[in-house]
């Protein structure tokens, strides 16, 4: 079986040891009301729809964010239907093109911990 991500995210892995690369940003659009939209779209994707990633910039700066997968509708639709990723409270400055979306278990308050005693 090919190691694509979806059998990675349902695998046997332990996620809370490892973070996983959902994208390379190809483009950002502000959407008002829903936050950054992010492309490339994700295709072949089971797992949740909410969860932290964390932003590794071109410049190697790194950034916690929120991201929320939806199925957009399309006109026409398309199979297998594609996953759009916005990510919430942050600015289309802060998301260049080429930053690397990788999905993580750290949490705000861990990742704020950190951020403070660096």
């Amino acid at each position: 079986m090919a190691d694509t991500f979806s059998n990675r995210l349902a695998g046997s892995r332990d996620m809370t040891k490892e973070n996983i690369k959902l994208l390379t940003v190809e483009d950002a659009f502000l959407i008002e009301g829903r936050g950054v939209l992010v492309m490339p779209m994700i295709t072949n994707y089971r797992g949740p729809t909410s969860f932290y990633v964390v932003l590794r910039k071109p410049n190697g700066e790194e950034s916690l964010a929120r991201a929320h997968l939806d199925i957009p509708r399309l006109n026409p639709a398309q199979e297998p239907f594609p996953f759009a990723c916005c990510l919430t409270s942050i600015e289309k400055q802060e998301v260049p093109v080429s930053t690397e979306i990788w999905i993580t278990n750290e949490s705000v308050a861990t990742h704020e911990k950190s951020s403070a005693t660096s």
